[in-house]
C-alpha cells in the first residue's frame, strides 16, 4: 500500500466515524427529548389524577351562623 492509498483509506474510515458520530448524537438527542417529555406528561397526569384540590366554602345562615365546610374533589366536571 503506498502512501496516497494510506492516504485515501484513512480519510475514508475518518468520513465514516464522523457519520457514524452524527447519527448517535441524533439518536441521544431524541432519547433525552423523550425521556423529558415522558416525566412532564406523568407528572401532569400525576397532578390532575392524584393531587386533590381542597375547596373551603363559608357559608352564612340566619345572619349570625357560620359554616364552614371544606370538600376535597378533583373533577368537578364529571
Amino acid at each position: 500500500m503506498d502512501n496516497n492509498q494510506m492516504m485515501l483509506y484513512m480519510l475514508e474510515n475518518e468520513r465514516k466515524r464522523y457519520e457514524y458520530a452524527k447519527e448517535f448524537q441524533k439518536t441521544l438527542r431524541w432519547a433525552i427529548l423523550s425521556v423529558l417529555g415522558a416525566i412532564t406528561i406523568i407528572a401532569c397526569s400525576y397532578m390532575y389524577f392524584v393531587v386533590p384540590v381542597e375547596e373551603d366554602t363559608m357559608v352564612v345562615t340566619n345572619g349570625s351562623q357560620m359554616i364552614d365546610s371544606s370538600s376535597i374533589g378533583g373533577n368537578n366536571g364529571m
